[in-house]
């Protein structure tokens, strides 16, 4: 019984949409810089001409959160005929070096997975167990020396508790922990 009433409704959808031509014509993204649009499209699986009143937009909502750079994603219909997605994507905040692997990681220190590291040359690079996790004390840091902060071309953690920070490959200065 369950299935018939679904499958009802979804037909009474169908004809409504038909009769007043409630069809997908245009599908509008906002706050994208990072993701592909293919990957959107791939997660939303929404086609133009389809019935706009089927669409399941929780189902493609969380296909989008899925999606490696999407923190949040918000989807809604304009009718008769629009789709208006906005999403807010991770900020990439540093490369974490850690052991022989490099990582993105966003503006807090998350790693972000599945995305390559090497696609943004001028972001910092924190060396070390522990130095994406504590990337905003770093950053604390060297927001309060802007002169030198530009001339920083990397910053190990050390032991977990203090930083030091490579100007080049020939100058380190040693941060104290506290």
């Amino acid at each position: 019984a369950q299935s018939e009433y679904k499958s009802f409704s979804t037909d009474l959808l169908e004809n409504f949409s038909e009769k007043l031509d409630l069809k997908v014509q245009e599908v509008w993204v906002y706050g994208r810089k990072n993701t592909q649009l293919e990957d959107i499209a791939s997660a939303i699986d929404v086609e133009i001409g389809e019935p706009i009143l089927n669409l399941d937009l929780g189902s493609s909502r969380e296909a989008l959160i899925d999606l490696p750079w999407i923190v949040n994603a918000k989807i809604s219909m304009q009718l008769p005929n629009k789709i208006n997605i906005k999403i807010i994507e991770h900020k990439p905040g540093a490369i974490w070096k850690n052991g022989n692997q490099l990582f993105l990681v966003n503006v807090f220190g998350e790693t972000l997975y599945n995305i390559d590291p090497n696609n943004f040359p001028d972001l910092p690079i924190v060396i070390g167990p522990g130095a994406a996790e504590n990337l905003l004390e770093l950053k604390q840091i060297l927001s309060s020396a802007p002169l030198i902060t530009k001339h920083v071309t990397a910053a190990s953690y050390i032991s977990r508790k203090r930083w030091d920070l490579h100007f080049g490959e020939k100058m380190i200065a040693k941060l104290p922990s506290e």
